[in-house]
């Protein structure tokens, strides 16, 4: 066959290929097989909103045993951005997500009612697309869908799942997790992965449990530096991205419970609890441990015996620390060293502030160094209870901070008038104003700290050594000393939407309409595009025998946003609007009276 007729055939047979695989593409998707990948989608009867896609996730959960979370329906937005207007969107893991509270009571949320008190802007929106054990690869794959949306800046927190995240380098080389991402952009692949993909059902086992499963993963330099070099490369692809499109990119440095959170695991683990056994009962206070360890110069001996293992390394940083002498670098070794890595390893936050040195163009590149900016604000001793919740996710003083943070950053970078920082420093002093902006209820705060009662039950927390103790107690939080006790004891029988419900029940009984109300716009405000939401609203506004419009217009909203299709909800609308003969206001947005 001559030459030219080769190159020819090989043509066709590439474009009648290419054409059968769009083909099948078009009907996969057409037929509903697979699921699109966008992180937002219109609203079906509310057109003029984003809200988040339930799909979304499912790319980045990939593989056994690990599931992806329940979709909250935290973001609603316009899809015309209105002049005035500042979109901000937020991405990476569990502590950008705000775990262990709702993303519209994190960090973001504040930072988006800060910034409203400055004037400059007409609206805000801080939009979170954080999820659990979401690593870099998740970030460098979503944060360029994002600039669709029209973003003003994006804000990264990640750098903590490398290791235990869904996807990480650690099994695979890094050009096969993105090869991976881009192959689930199909419909066709989705499809294929899917009969290879098995998932087991583990409902007794938290994501991090999940995530863990027993695996160790022992210090190694070259490994940690190969973590690291792939988490700047993805870094690097997102930055690149937003500068062409000169859009600044927010860079919060990772930090950790350094000083109250013991390490999950060490080496020759097992051999130490031997040794240590005869002081088994200070297990669970490793500072007067090491203080009674230090007495009897049994320390030393096991420094210079095991001289990398995490928990001798925490318990010379807490010597140190009660001593009065510098202890942060042993804490860091310690963390550095611990086998059960859910906290960075000092190589990533090193790479992470080479590159930002070395990075030639900063001026779409903003870094946040968040751990020289606790010292200088908190001291040396404020990695610990004070800010953190559990290992490394923020409590509510931690999610303050991290906003402030973000705030003056961004404050500096588009070099604002002084009267937008004294308001944001103003809105950061006052304390209960601030919780009452984001809707903070104190039935949710109740239920993060027991989200982290949750964790410590389960592995990595149950295996530990040293046994990690939070601040606080359940059962002092204003919300478990002013409900009844018998109501409280459902909440560990149920779960969370069953005992909210219960909680409803409990106000409407007690005619506690204040209270009633309270809970009815923190849950508005924490699922701003779920059908329940106005349900919840219209039900409260409709107690009066008068015609109300907002009622009306939540009815409204809950029938669309349930896309028609809840038959409770269109009945007891149907009955309200016949009630006051307004029948023609369903007419209008054609839904059959």
């Amino acid at each position: 066959m001559p030459f030219t007729k080769k190159i020819l055939f090989t043509m066709v047979f590439f474009f009648i290929l290419a054409g059968c695989f769009f083909t099948l593409e078009g009907i996969f998707r057409l037929a509903g097989i697979g699921y699109p990948t966008q992180p937002f989608q219109r609203a079906r009867f509310v057109p003029q909103y984003y809200k988040d896609n339930p799909n979304f996730t499912k790319k980045y959960y990939p593989s056994s045993p690990l599931s992806e979370p329940s979709v909250h329906f935290h973001n609603l937005f316009p899809t015309l951005k209105s002049p005035g207007t500042l979109r901000l969107f937020v991405v990476g893991g569990s502590t950008a997500q705000g775990f262990p509270y709702y993303p519209n009571h994190s960090f973001s949320k504040i930072i988006e009612k800060a910034l409203e008190t400055t004037g400059l802007y007409e609206r805000v929106e801080v939009i979170n697309l954080g999820f659990s054990a979401l690593s870099s690869y998740y970030v460098a794959d979503v944060a360029p869908k994002l600039l669709r949306y029209q973003p003003d800046a994006l804000i990264i927190y990640a750098g903590q799942n490398e290791y235990y995240g869904t996807l990480t380098s650690l099994e695979k080389p890094s050009w096969m997790q993105k090869l991976y991402l881009a192959l689930k952009e199909w419909r066709i692949f989705q499809w294929l992965f899917s009969l290879i993909e098995t998932r087991k059902t583990l409902p007794d086992e938290s994501l991090m449990s999940q995530q863990f499963a027993n695996k160790r993963i022992p210090a190694d330099r070259s490994l940690d530096d190969k973590i690291a070099r792939d988490f700047i490369r993805n870094l690097q692809s997102v930055v690149k991205k937003y500068r062409f499109h000169r859009i600044p990119v927010f860079v919060y440095e990772p930090v950790a419970n350094l000083i109250d959170m013991p390490p999950f695991s060490s080496e020759n683990e097992s051999e130490l609890k031997t040794l240590l056994t005869p002081y088994r009962s200070l297990f669970t206070n490793p500072t007067l441990l090491a203080e009674k360890l230090s007495k009897e110069n049994i320390l030393d001996m096991l420094q210079a015996r095991f001289p990398s293992n995490a928990h001798v390394l925490y318990l010379a940083g807490l010597k140190a620390k009660s001593e009065g002498k510098p202890f942060l670098e042993l804490l860091e070794k310690a963390k550095d060293n611990d086998t059960t890595p859910f906290r960075y390893r000092s190589p990533l936050q090193h790479a992470l502030r080479n590159f930002i040195e070395n990075e030639t163009n900063k001026g779409y590149l903003a870094f946040i160094p968040l751990q020289d900016i606790i010292i200088n604000k908190r001291g040396s001793n404020s990695f610990d209870n004070s800010i953190f919740i559990d290992h490394l996710h923020f409590n509510r003083t931690g999610q303050a901070l991290l906003a402030q943070t973000f705030c003056e950053s961004w404050l500096t970078f588009t070099k604002a008038n002084s009267n937008a920082f004294r308001q944001v420093a103003e809105f950061f002093t006052l304390s209960n104003e601030r919780e009452e902006a984001i809707f903070m209820h104190p039935l949710y705060d109740f239920e993060a700290q027991g989200r982290i009662i949750g964790l410590l039950q389960k592995p990595p927390y149950s295996l530990m050594l040293f046994p990690y103790r939070p601040s606080f107690d359940l059962t002092k939080h204003p919300f478990a000393l002013t409900t009844p006790s018998s109501l409280l004891a459902l909440y560990s029988q149920t779960n969370t939407d069953d005992f909210t419900k219960i909680y409803f029940s409990y106000l409407y009984t007690n005619g506690l309409t204040l209270e009633i109300a309270s809970l009815v716009n923190t849950i508005r405000w924490l699922s701003p595009s779920h059908p329940q939401s106005y349900y919840n609203v219209a039900i409260l506004l409709s107690s009066s025998n008068s015609f109300s419009e907002s009622a009306a217009m939540a009815w409204l909203y809950a029938i669309l946003f349930s896309e028609k299709t809840n038959t409770t909800i269109l009945s007891n609308a149907r009955g309200y609007f016949r009630l006051h003969k307004k029948e023609d206001i369903l007419f209008k947005w054609r839904i059959k009276p």
